[in-house]
């Protein structure tokens, strides 16, 4: 059941989904800088698990959230409420972070040039949805209809043949993963009465098992390319395929597993930490220096991991609240606008 509060889209399924891939976000953080700087995290199978699917299953939700949005408001609202609720924050939480050496740098112009490059590499899943969000809204709302899903699939082609700068492998990754999110909403009411999600969820589980099998280094997203403008692209396309199709099974996997197994509840813990999933990957992202701390100094256990991911998690989580508690702060930090 869709449920929109303060005309903002809630879907309880979906939030509990996101509460589940923050909090294996945040766990995935803690496996990687226990290694210091050993990269054997890479092979850590649980560290595989989560990154074979976490950040298509985000994706994919946005979009799916982004149908209704498309059907609701013009293309000029959408636009500029992406901008405000994507630009604003990762503007704010730079100046905040780096405002000290941005002051500290040499002339006006290297000033700029300095601080635009922090903000581009930088939370770049904000990113990721803002130019999904840009590139899909000018199809769906422009093109026929019934030529949309080619459109997308030429523009989904070419993103092969644009150069990986600035993190834009990992954006282009996350698109066929959005698409698939908004067409899930598209047809979802037409099969669901004749879906069986239980035989949908084994089947797609022994599918995610048989493709995790052969889950190697060239599957992460902050290694593989995505590009075909470069030497050996016949393997960076077929990773590139692998990768998403894994990506996408695993998503829907967790999906059914909320839809069938998790009873939803008003309010519960799990949903709400996925209603306030963008500010907890913001805030988080700035204690991974606590861990990094923790990691110099101490032989962290698995123990010390899962108690590492509960305090972040509480720690982003209620900083979150404090917030959006304030109005000024809730539009600059969390790109929310009054009554959201």
């Amino acid at each position: 059941m869709c449920k929109i509060e303060n005309k903002k889209i809630h879907v309880p399924e979906l939030d509990v989904s996101k509460g589940i891939a923050i909090i294996f976000m945040i766990l995935g953080h803690s496996i990687q800088i226990s290694y210091g700087n050993s990269d054997g995290f890479f092979d850590n199978i649980v560290f595989k698990f989560i990154y074979s699917f976490h950040m298509p299953l985000f994706m994919m939700i946005s979009g799916y959230l982004f149908n209704t949005t498309v059907k609701r408001k013009t293309t000029k609202k959408i636009l500029i409420e992406r901008c405000s609720s994507l630009l604003i924050p990762l503007l704010s939480w730079n100046l905040i972070i780096n405002g000290k050496d941005f002051v500290n740098a040499g002339g006006v112009l290297y000033k700029i040039v300095k601080f635009g490059y922090h903000c581009i590499v930088s939370y770049w899943f904000l990113w990721a949805v803002l130019y999904c969000s840009i590139g899909s809204i000018l199809v769906f709302k422009i093109v026929n209809r019934k030529l949309q899903i080619v459109c997308l699939t030429l523009l989904l082609l070419a993103t092969f043949f644009t150069p990986d700068l600035f993190n834009s492998e990992c954006y282009k990754f996350m698109f066929p993963c959005f698409i698939s999110g908004y067409y899930m909403k598209e047809y979802g009411n037409q099969i669901k009465n004749t879906f069986d999600y239980k035989k949908g969820l084994l089947i797609g589980a022994v599918l995610f098992t048989a493709l995790f099998m052969f889950y190697k280094r060239n599957g992460y997203i902050y290694i593989g390319y995505w590009s075909l403008l470069r030497k050996g692209a016949v393997g960076i396309f077929i990773w590139d395929i692998y990768r998403t199709i894994i990506g996408i099974i695993g998503s829907v996997c967790i999906l059914l597993s909320v839809r069938i197994f998790i009873p939803l509840k008003e309010n519960g813990v799990i949903q709400e930490i996925g209603k306030n999933s963008m500010g907890i990957y913001i805030i988080s992202m700035q204690l991974n220096i606590v861990l990094r701390w923790l990691a110099v100094r101490f032989n962290i256990t698995w123990w010390g991991m899962i108690i590492e991911t509960i305090a972040i998690l509480a720690i982003s989580y209620l900083t979150t609240k404090v917030i959006s508690k304030i109005k000024i702060l809730n539009f600059l930090l969390l790109g929310r606008r009054k009554n959201e």
